[in-house]
């Protein structure tokens, strides 16, 4: 009998593998599925944990790269050093319009001097301020003569930027935080997709034993085929990092095989919630 195979080694996944394995099966098993076979509780159910568990991961992915952040910040130094030493050069022009263009910005940068050395929220909010006094009505022109225009564009759009990705960034408290939030978020997850999975299964079953209705057996089919296709895909992920071993598809009509089901695999310890 065709069926949803058991699915293990759950808690040994990373959070990613963990992650895209139920995003994929809920594409899977469509909300018109569920309502035609009146799994619609179930799917909800799968759904509101996955959409816990969506979140949280998330906000790992957002905070994790405070790498990210230090290299937005060096681009905005570079286009901030570039305005000053271009205005400090232009100082000393034999162009007395660039000469006298120059005076002016630099009296009107002159403030920010020490931006790039602030911390990041001074910084940023230095270089917002400079930003909007050199596109000014009193000084778009002077910046125009010594041809900055485009070089102030340039370190709005790069401040601007490091907001965006300072904005996700949370301390390592908070990560700490979400991480452990992520650990008991999976496990329901799991739950609520091994009912599911129970009741698919079922449906199958009743259908072949009992209402023998080739269409549902086709419809419930193809979605246990292609649910069985991502937990061979899922067990090959983590074989290839030794934890257990590749799923199988078996000929016919024969579920897939999965992993060796006796131990968590490296790492997993005594935590390894099934879909039995």
């Amino acid at each position: 009998m065709k069926k949803i195979a058991n699915l293990i080694y759950l808690q040994s996944a990373r959070n990613a593998e963990h992650y895209n394995l139920y995003l994929r099966t809920l594409k899977i098993i469509t909300a018109d599925f569920a309502t035609k076979y009146k799994l619609t509780a179930l799917r909800d159910a799968l759904a509101t944990a996955f959409d816990d568990e969506d979140e949280a991961y998330l906000q790992t992915q957002a905070f994790a790269d405070t790498e990210e952040i230090y290299n937005k910040d060096a681009i905005r130094d570079k286009r901030l050093r570039f305005i000053f030493l271009t205005t400090e050069s232009k100082e000393l022009s034999l162009v007395e319009a660039e000469a006298q263009a120059a005076v002016k910005v630099a009296f009107a940068i002159n403030p920010y001097t020490g931006a790039a050395s602030k911390p990041f929220a001074e910084n940023t909010a230095m270089v917002e301020d400079m930003v909007k006094k050199l596109q000014s009505a009193e000084y778009a022109s002077y910046v125009q003569t010594l041809g900055l225009t485009d070089a102030i564009v340039a370190l709005k759009t790069a401040n601007d930027d490091f907001v965006v990705t300072f904005s996700r960034r949370a301390d390592e408290k908070r990560v700490r935080s979400i991480s452990d939030n992520l650990k008991k978020l999976r496990p329901v997850t799991d739950e609520a997709a091994r009912k599911l999975f129970e009741a698919i299964n079922a449906l199958y079953l009743v259908n072949e034993l009992v209402d023998k209705d080739q269409s549902k057996e086709t419809e419930i089919g193809a979605v246990i085929d292609a649910v069985n296709a991502e937990i061979v895909q899922f067990a090959e992920t983590l074989s290839r990092r030794g934890i257990g071993k590749k799923a199988k598809v078996e000929p016919d009509d024969k579920p897939v095989t999965p992993p060796e089901e006796g131990g968590g695999g490296s790492g997993g310890g005594g935590d390894r919630p099934e879909i039995e």
